[in-house]
């Protein structure tokens, strides 16, 4: 290779990794690829099944990306309910895997601001009503998410979660009872 602007031929050792979503055999046959760049590319082929097909690997793969973005964003990765799992493997994911990565950071984002699920992060039109307008709702919804998450970390024992939070007994049923949280359903069976 000679760089632009040198007379010095530069050796170079380089690997070009492609991918594509098209048949590229029948673009060349058609006219719509040139059959000598295909044959430059083509020296290892791997064929991947399509997101859709893959069955409950979605699944695998959904974690993965969710612990990455969990990871990023500093908080632990959010639970998959079971209506999180039918809406994996229910969808047909026409943006095969860039998709589903995107889906499972805006979980996470969503897991971050106290809400979300799966089916809503899948659909950004109804996802964007779940942030917070205002800094006195955002901080509702944090204060909401923490005291959830202590109340089924000790199992309902008021006095343990109030410790836990750093707070006063009587600061936090007030808080329950002003957020709206229902300790009976945060119980685990």
């Amino acid at each position: 290779m000679i760089p632009v602007g040198s007379d010095q031929v530069t050796f170079v050792n380089v690997r070009v990794i492609a991918a594509s979503n098209e048949n590229l055999e029948a673009k060349v046959k058609n006219g719509g690829f040139r059959a000598d760049f295909l044959f430059r590319l083509n020296t290892f082929q791997i064929d991947l099944p399509a997101l859709k097909t893959r069955g409950e690997d979605v699944i695998i793969i959904f974690q993965h990306f969710l612990a990455q973005a969990a990871q990023t964003y500093e908080i632990e990765p959010p639970d998959l309910t079971a209506a999180d799992t039918a809406a994996l493997l229910s969808y047909e994911w026409p943006g095969n895997v860039r998709e589903l990565r995107h889906v499972a950071e805006r979980r996470v984002l969503a897991a971050r601001r106290g809400g979300g699920s799966v089916p809503a992060a899948m659909r950004l039109e109804e996802g964007e009503h779940d942030v917070p307008e205002t800094l006195r709702e955002a901080i509702a919804a944090f204060e909401r998410t923490l005291i959830c998450k202590s109340i089924y970390t000790h199992s309902g024992r008021m006095d343990a979660v109030a410790e836990a939070l750093g707070i006063g007994r009587r600061t936090l049923n007030d808080k329950i009872v002003k957020l709206g949280i229902d300790k009976e359903i945060l119980l685990p069976e």
